[in-house]
This record gives structure tokens, C-alpha cells and sequence, in this order.
């Protein structure tokens, strides 16, 4: 499932080399080993240097983040300009790892309560 983003272009606009641009891309859901939460990941593609666009050649940077939900409510768990990934629940569902990639490259592994 793709989601557009709020500033998506308009069916009749033309593609361009920025047509990726405006879109978010859920994936990896990881259900709690309880059932009560799922996690995701939520991957936004945005140009690199967004106060100055090259319309002509956009330059790609990838942002995602966790997600959490319980059905009912959907919140962003990380939030950033890291790439965070892999969410993975522990047995007792109360503590979620995942992985982030910061700017120097390093990819680290990080728990959440």
C-alpha cells in the first residue's frame, strides 16, 4: 500500500523526474507477540537539499521512521533524519528494538520501553 503525501501532485499532472518525491511507503509490520500493538516502518522520500531543489536532477534522501498502533491510535515513535528500521518486539511485548542509520552511516541497534 503507497500513501500520498499531502503535497502529492494531481493525477493530471505530467511525471517528472520527482515523481517519487511526494510518496510514503509503509512496510516490515511486526505484530506485539500479545496482539494488543503492531509496529511498522514508514519510509518518506524527500529531496536532499530541500531549500535549494534541482527540478532538473532531484537528489533522493530516504527518512523513514517507526510507527506504532493499536487499532485504534497511530503514532510515530522515532522521528528524525535517521533511517530506522527493522522494529522487532521482545517476547514480553514490552520493549520494541530496532535499527537506525544516522548521518555518518553507522547503523546502530536501539530499544524502546
Amino acid at each position: 500500500m503507497t500513501l500520498p503525501h499531502p503535497s502529492a501532485p494531481s493525477a493530471a499532472a505530467r511525471p517528472g523526474p520527482d515523481s517519487l518525491l511526494p510518496l510514503v511507503f509503509p512496510s516490515d509490520p511486526q505484530v506485539s507477540p500479545d496482539g494488543q500493538a503492531a509496529a511498522f516502518v514508514l519510509t518518506r522520500i524527500e529531496e536532499d537539499n530541500p531549500r535549494t531543489p534541482d527540478r532538473d536532477f532531484p537528489k533522493p534522501r530516504y527518512r523513514s521512521q517507526i510507527w506504532l498502533t493499536d487499532g485504534t491510535l497511530t503514532r510515530a515513535l522515532t522521528q528524525g533524519e535517521n533511517r530506522d528500521g527493522s522494529p522487532r518486539w521482545s517476547p514480553d511485548a514490552h520493549t520494541l528494538a530496532f535499527t537506525r542509520k544516522g548521518e555518518e552511516g553507522v547503523r546502530n541497534c536501539t530499544c524502546c520501553p
